[in-house]
């Protein structure tokens, strides 16, 4: 089979850059020689595909048939032999040249009494090596019994011997570009736990957790692109967490279980594995005791690990832990680990355990795996650690404990406020009268929910872009990235939310009409949408709504209930209207389907702006500020989310200062939008701004105005007083972020004139 005509070798290999360099290739070639040489081969015949990969470069789904790549002594470059269809795989991602890339006749794919290893022999005949000692990998995975038959058949004057891991332990040692794909991988290994740490909750299915992971491990992070691990997501629970390499069910997460899950993240096939035990709710004191022992002998393990030592004795120091708080463990601690194809990211050398003298040197790779499944209990903390010249480095990032998910509940309490404030009564008798799939409180929102209205959203609008202006920026003493949100169809980020809780409704629920409650933008995007899409709307707002949004809101001919004094007896009146005339009610906020709307932001940010350190989020209700929480934490669990509130209307600011929901007073202020308290019952984004480790500050009316005019005049743009308080946050508050990279929400530009011409005289 001739390679195809597609341009010149560089040509081709340029589509898909290799991994490293032709001379790093050539210098693995040349030390796997070497080690040849020591032990007298002639040739080696290289099957395991990770070894084919550290060789050549070669990366494809082809290892289910027979394929290898063949060293001889006396040639530097080594010959790859596989499948004609698999050729072109061949010349488009190694490094060798056209005539040491050999295929065998279609025909010997399952043929009866014929086998492709015939083809190795052939070669190793041309070559002239069919008199001497040839090594075979006997114990690799795709190496099989039939194929090293056909081979010896065909080399009948040849000595066959079993060349063990000569090729696996070349590797052992990594170079520093190596341990840079690692640092990679341990990127996208983290952000794929953080995923699995939200996704695993009471109600949700463990398949439908395996593959939220699985997505995280393939998108990766930023411009880091995951792939496929060589190993699947390992999520057993409850009962089956008592085994050690489960995959997973259909059953549903509840409360009590403890989830063993092990992942890694893949990247240019380099592994960083990672493992973590979650429980859910109050863990057993033994589960507690475990988790104690194994977390003080990982930590023994890896203060132990240092050029020079043994890998036994990095496993003395994990077993004296262990034995301090009365627990054993047979099995070994750790492997070295590297390139993988499935099934199976371990090298096959190292093992840290009692016998194995090998002495560690700075570039070894080590996937440290506390696992301990005891008669009652099972348990799993490892990470990923690269041995360095004076110690060691844990290349994974995630906290180095058992994980306790507390089920989250709705922490309201009822707090006498102002006159408009509902009581709890009429709060039961305005849920009462929802849609009946709102009797029950929904699941939590989390990070697939997210993907899902991205799915959901994307053919409906455009990414809202990011600016930056120099002279924001300097003045401020930090990169200022404003996501525009402002610049949406409605001038708000509301849409989102609005548009994936109306696109969520059946059709015959959606054909009956929706309405809400809201200060104007919410309204604005709800009426927006519901007519494009030909659907009844009404929106109930207070006597005191800005008249800008008021006007908007005529505009799109939709009803409007104005008989409420504030924001609370708005909320009344909606719920009034729904049972009345059967239409649902889309909250402005505590609702899963519209935090996980106002997520794609979070999304797009992480798309646009992979390496921020800083993201900050206007706040009232806390739909906006959780979503992107949800997107961010999953993928960029070190980046800072900080909400702002408004002086004036501080009710999330306030009730995460005392850790439960409450209401508070309110008064006049430009950030108009972000009035209005947390709802009751709140549901859902107390407890999201709180688990999600939200940081919470708030802002004068003076810092808003001030902010409002810094962006006019260094920018021109206009904005409402809610879109500038992330602005005003960074200028009047103390967040260190100081020549950091910051992405500050712009949510909305529906600003009144008389607020524009004050900004202009100023």
């Amino acid at each position: 089979m001739s390679l195809p005509n597609s341009g010149s070798r560089k040509q081709v290999i340029d589509e898909w850059e290799l991994p490293f360099s032709r001379q790093e290739y050539q210098l693995r070639c040349a030390k796997v020689r070497s080690s040849m040489e020591q032990r007298g081969l002639d040739a080696l015949v290289v099957s395991d595909p990770s070894n084919m990969f550290y060789l050549t470069g070669y990366d494809g789904w082809s290892f289910y048939l027979p394929q290898a790549v063949v060293l001889f002594a006396i040639d530097e470059q080594p010959y790859w032999i596989g499948r004609p269809q698999d050729k072109y795989g061949a010349r488009l991602t190694t490094w060798l040249e056209d005539d040491h890339i050999r295929d065998y006749s279609e025909k010997l794919v399952h043929a009866k009494g014929e086998h492709p290893g015939a083809t190795i022999a052939e070669l190793i005949r041309e070559m002239q090596a069919d008199a001497g000692r040839i090594g075979l990998e006997m114990d690799a995975h795709y190496f099989t019994a039939r194929g090293c038959e056909v081979v010896r058949l065909g080399l009948p004057k040849a000595e066959l011997v079993d060349s063990e891991e000569l090729v696996n332990w070349c590797r052992v040692v990594k170079t520093p570009s190596e341990i840079e794909y690692m640092r990679k991988a341990a990127k996208v290994a983290s952000a794929a736990m953080a995923v699995a740490t939200q996704v695993i909750s009471p109600g949700e299915r463990e398949c439908d957790a395996a593959a939220a992971i699985v997505r995280a491990q393939y998108q990766g992070v930023g411009d880091i692109m995951g792939e496929y691990p060589a190993i699947v997501p390992l999520i057993p629970s409850r009962q089956r967490a008592l085994a050690a390499h489960l995959t997973w069910t259909d059953r549903r997460y509840q409360e009590g279980d403890a989830v063993n899950i092990e992942l890694s993240g893949c990247v240019r096939r380099y592994h960083a594995p990672l493992a973590r035990t979650l429980c859910i709710g109050r863990p057993s004191a033994e589960l507690l005791s475990l988790g104690r022992a194994v977390q003080e002998g990982l930590d023994a393990a890896i203060s132990a690990m240092r050029p020079g030592e043994t890998a036994e004795g990095v496993e003395a120091a994990w077993r004296a832990a262990l034995e301090r708080h009365g627990y054993t463990k047979e099995s070994r601690l750790g492997y070295s680990v590297g390139i993988g194809y499935p099934p199976d990211w371990g090298e096959h050398t190292i093992s840290l355990r009692s016998g194995d003298t090998t002495v560690l040197t700075a570039g070894m790779a080590f996937h440290i795996i506390g696992g301990m499944w005891l008669k009652e209990q099972g348990l799993e903390l490892s990470e990923t650690v690269v041995v360095t010249e004076s110690g060691s480095e844990v290349l994974t990032e995630f906290e180095r404990s058992l994980i306790v998910k507390e089920p989250r509940r709705a922490r309201w309490q009822g707090v006498a406020t102002r006159e408009s404030n509902l009581t709890r009564e009429m709060e039961h008798k305005s849920l009462s009268v929802t849609d009946p799939a709102d009797l029950t409180k929904a699941s939590m929102p989390n990070y697939l929910d997210v993907l899902e209205a991205g799915d959901r959203l994307s053919g409906h609008a455009s990414p809202t872009p990011t600016l930056v202006f120099d002279e924001l920026s300097s003045k401020l003493g930090a990169e200022i990235v404003l996501k525009m949100e402002s610049m949406s169809d409605v001038g708000s980020f509301k849409w989102r939310g609005a548009l994936n809780k109306i696109l969520s409704l059946p059709s015959e629920v959606a054909k009956r009409g929706v309405v809400t409650y809201s200060t104007g933008n919410h309204g604005v995007a709800m009426a927006e949408w519901a007519r494009r899409l030909g659907i009844p709307a009404q929106v109930c707002v207070p006597k005191d709504v800005g008249a800008k949004k008021l006007e908007r809101l005529r505009g799109l001919g939709v009803r409007i209930d104005m008989d409420s004094l504030d924001q609370d007896q708005a909320a009344s009146r909606c719920y009034e209207l729904a049972r009345e005339t059967g239409a649902t009610v889309i909250p402005p906020f505590d609702d899963p389907h519209v935090i996980a709307g106002q997520g794609t932001i979070g999304l797009e940010i992480l798309t646009q702006l992979p390496d921020l350190d800083a993201v900050v989020v206007p706040v009232s209700g806390g739909g906006l500020v959780s979503g992107i929480g949800l997107a961010v934490r999953a993928y960029r669990p070190d980046v800072r989310i900080i909400g702002v509130c408004a002086e004036n209307a501080a009710a999330m600011y306030a009730s995460i200062q005392v850790g439960r929901v409450i209401a508070v007073e309110e008064s006049a202020t430009l950030a108009d939008s972000l009035r209005g308290g947390l709802g009751a019952p709140n549901n859902y984004t107390f407890d999201l701004v709180s688990d999600l480790g939200i940081e919470m500050v708030q802002v004068s009316e003076v810092d808003i105005e001030e902010a409002m005019r810094t962006l006019l005049q260094t920018s021109g743009l206009i904005v409402e007083g809610a879109g500038a308080v992330g602005l005003a946050a960074i200028m009047a508050a103390d967040l260190d972020l100081a020549g950091k990279k910051v992405v500050v929400v712009v949510s909305g530009r529906n600003v009144d004139a008389d607020s524009i011409s004050n900004l202009l005289r100023g």
